[in-house]
């Protein structure tokens, strides 16, 4: 009886022990928001210390006060002290209103610190975690973006990326009006390996910059052997600051030259020329482009394709990060091949967004268009979704599809076709 006696004894004091930490650490927070209040963060983060160390077992008190000492930390401008605090909160699911915001804070005071340093990638890591807590921080996540870019530019004024994957078509075509392949060819649909290299290098002055760059893709088909492509295009680009209307924004000039060949033949010979302007605004962007291609086609079965295209697009860009967007755009188009019967005009609507989501960087884009030529009008449509995945700085996993689909006047020029991708991008 008396070891019975003992024992209710000893539950009775251990549970008037944890009612008296759990009341001291609720007094405890409860100063320590006053303290907020009144601007006195050292003193509120003393107080929440204590509370911390009262409560003798985690519990939702914990998360509460956690929370609390995150917010100081934040307001002192310590976001790496805040960062541990507020994901515990998280994890522990504190329901409380300005979690993520104080979240996306702490991300964002921590790229700061980190581009202070001279650590550009890991800043840029840190915003694109800042980003995706808090949308109203996106202004200045740009800013802080350009500034990291900037710095990782003039230390590395190159890059290098190479790409492997692996595609199907099940109804191949081919540029330059992507219609599938004639009759004679045995199957419509192929499994191919890509692979891709893209080079760039970049200087830059006061207010411009300029860059050359050179990029590979090569594409080895499962069965279509004639069709393998391999594409070449060597490029340079010019860009220009200004502040036209009292807007920020830049200008510039892109060059390309093209060659291609197909199952080992030359395949096109091309040249591009493509002034453009950006505009910005507050959390968005204008983008205007022209371009003026050359193309000859010496390929067997291409002949009259030889010609030129004159275009124009402009985008409407909304913007939450340099991640993170939405758009929609308007595209002109007037092609005037050797043969009249191949040229066409045409007029696009453009829609499209890119937006992350639990850590995978999700895009879609949708592309529909009126074609008028001399004895038939169609009308084409492209839809393409994509997923991303960061394995780590530098190194990108997408999936993704497309389907294009073309409807004409003309029954015999209908086709559809779907395609389906997977690459691994590496960045160095």
């Amino acid at each position: 009886m008396g070891i019975y006696r003992a024992f209710v004894f000893f539950l009775l004091a251990l549970c008037a022990t944890q009612l008296s930490a759990s009341t001291t650490s609720e007094m405890l927070c409860t100063r320590a928001q006053l303290e907020l209040r009144a601007k006195h963060y050292e003193q509120a983060i003393e107080l929440l210390n204590k509370a911390l160390a009262d409560d003798w077992q985690y519990c939702p008190r914990d998360a509460k006060a956690r929370y609390l000492r995150g917010v100081a930390y934040n307001r002192l401008g310590e976001g790496g002290e805040a960062l541990p605090d507020l994901l515990a909160a998280e994890d522990a699911e504190l329901d409380a209103p300005g979690l993520r915001r104080e979240t996306g804070l702490a991300y964002y005071l921590v790229a700061r610190e980190h581009l202070a340093a001279g650590e550009y990638i890991e800043a840029l890591e840190a915003a694109e975690k800042a980003a995706r807590y808090d949308g109203q921080l996106r202004d200045h996540i740009a800013r802080l973006n350009r500034e990291a870019r900037k710095g990782l530019g003039e230390q590395r004024p190159w890059s290098l990326e190479l790409s492997l994957g692996l595609a199907y078509d099940d109804n191949i075509g081919l540029y330059p009006d992507n219609r599938p392949l004639p009759p004679g060819v045995t199957t419509q649909e192929d499994g191919r390996l890509q692979l891709g290299l893209d080079a760039r290098r970049r200087w830059e002055g006061e207010g411009r910059r300029w860059g050359l760059g050179y990029r590979l893709f090569q594409s080895r088909h499962q069965e279509l052997d004639s069709f393998n492509l391999q594409n070449h295009t060597i490029s340079g680009d010019l860009r220009v600051e200004h502040a036209l209307f009292g807007q920020s924004g830049e200008w510039g000039l892109n060059l390309q030259l093209i060659q291609a060949s197909l199952g080992g033949e030359t395949y096109e010979q091309g040249a591009a020329l493509s002034p453009l302007l950006l505009i910005g605004h507050d959390g968005a962007i204008s983008f205007f482009k022209l371009l003026w291609r050359q193309d000859r086609f010496p390929y067997a079965g291409l002949e009259g394709y030889d010609g030129r295209r004159l275009e124009g697009l402009y985008r409407y860009y909304l913007t939450d990060t340099d991640e993170s967007y939405s758009y929609a755009g308007l595209r002109a188009r007037h092609d005037r091949s050797d043969d009249a019967a191949l040229g066409y005009h045409g007029l696009t609507l453009e829609l499209g967004a890119r937006r992350p989501w639990h850590g995978i960087e999700v895009r879609g884009d949708l592309g529909l268009e009126r074609r008028i030529y001399d004895a038939h009008t169609d009308s084409y449509g492209e839809f393409s979704l994509s997923f991303g995945y960061r394995l780590q700085q530098g190194w990108l996993l997408e999936a993704g599809m497309s389907h294009l689909q073309n409807r004409s006047d003309d029954a015999t020029l209908d086709y559809s076709r779907n395609n389906y991708f997977f690459t691994s991008r590496w960045q160095l």
